[in-house]
């Protein structure tokens, strides 16, 4: 067993043998603990970011839209890239889809 003042990984596993309810039981219990904090902490969400725009490099519609103008071309192009049929296509002949 113990020599020399020190534990052998044989004598760790013969006290979890010997001890192996209270560890179930410990184990189980941190268990319905943590789902209890899981279930009772509030589902929120944050993320913040920051965008800097150096104005000076970029078209004044692509930042008058990044501060809240939309642009109209930004928004053309973004209804077209985001329109069901160009979606299906690309998912079609990517072979991404099973539609």
């Amino acid at each position: 067993m113990i020599q020399g003042g020190e534990m052998s990984m044989q004598d760790y596993v013969a006290i979890a043998k010997r001890r192996w309810p209270v560890l179930a039981v410990l184990a189980f219990l941190g268990c319905v603990i943590a789902f209890g904090v899981a279930r009772v902490l509030p589902k929120k969400y944050t993320s913040q970011t920051t965008v800097l725009v150096d104005p000076s490099r970029v078209s004044k519609e692509v930042v008058a839209g990044v501060f809240g103008v939309a642009s109209p071309s930004f928004a053309a192009v973004a209804i077209f890239a985001f329109s069901w049929s160009i979606l299906f296509f690309i998912l079609t002949t990517s072979g991404c889809s099973s539609v």
